[in-house]
Order: structure tokens, then C-alpha cells, then sequence
């Protein structure tokens, strides 16, 4: 059965865009997403996509290098888990989310921690021309 709350995200190559013959870009994977509810009161439904990597992770011999493309993946990535996040204190973020009335538990900390979350309208249609910030 289909799940009505899941959904897919195509994503381009964030750098270098890899055209065929065709003049078809070439994309890195998809990523399943879920809908939830989002603002004060939870009632605007939004369509999240989290931990899309955007370079490949930072560590090793790449711990202090520019950025690396991202290697594409095969099938659907798991785009509904909390990626890790850089290190930083995270007690300054439990505070700054309790200040704007939001709950939101830190996911662990990791210097592999280049990736996106992404948030869109759970009613947007591909034709809907939206603001990216």
C-alpha cells in the first residue's frame, strides 16, 4: 500500500551537472520524505526531506579539504531521519528551541555532517514556482 504521508524528492548535482547526449541532467538518487505538521500550532502541512548529503562527509583525508562532490546513490534514500549535526554545543540549541516555543531534540553530534534538510509545501506541485532560501 501507499503510504498518503510519504514522498520523493529528485535532487540535481549541487556542483557539477552532468548532462547526456540527451541534454538530461544527471541526478545523484531521490530521497523518500514524509509530511508533517509544522508552525505554532502544528496545522501547516509540509512535506520534509532530511539528511540529502550535498558533499561527501569531511572526514579522513578529506577532514580539512574544500568540499567533495557527492556521489550519487542507487534507489531511494531514507529522507526521514535527522542527519547528524556538526559539532557545535548543542545546549545552545535545546535553549534557542525552547525560546521560539519549539521542541526539538539535538540529533548526535558528527564531523560528517554536510547535509540539507529540505522543506516544501505538502500541497506544492512540480509546476509551483517556489522561493529557495
Amino acid at each position: 500500500p501507499i503510504n498518503p504521508e510519504a514522498s520523493v524528492l529528485t535532487l540535481p548535482l549541487p556542483k557539477h551537472r552532468r548532462q547526456s547526449r540527451s541534454g538530461k541532467l544527471g541526478l545523484p538518487g531521490s530521497a523518500g520524505g514524509s509530511e508533517v505538521g509544522a508552525g505554532k500550532h502544528r496545522k501547516t502541512r509540509v512535506k520534509q526531506y532530511l539528511g540529502i548529503p550535498f558533499a561527501r562527509p569531511p572526514v579522513g583525508p578529506l577532514r580539512l579539504a574544500a568540499p567533495q562532490d557527492v556521489e550519487p546513490w542507487e534507489g531511494e534514500r531514507d529522507g526521514t531521519k535527522q542527519p547528524p549535526m556538526c559539532i557545535q554545543d548543542p545546549e545552545i540549541i535545546v535553549n534557542v528551541s525552547r525560546t521560539m516555543s519549539l521542541q526539538f531534540s539535538p540529533p548526535e553530534l558528527s564531523e560528517d555532517c554536510l547535509y540539507l534538510n529540505v522543506y516544501a509545501p505538502a500541497q506544492a506541485t512540480t509546476s509551483d514556482k517556489l522561493a529557495v532560501s
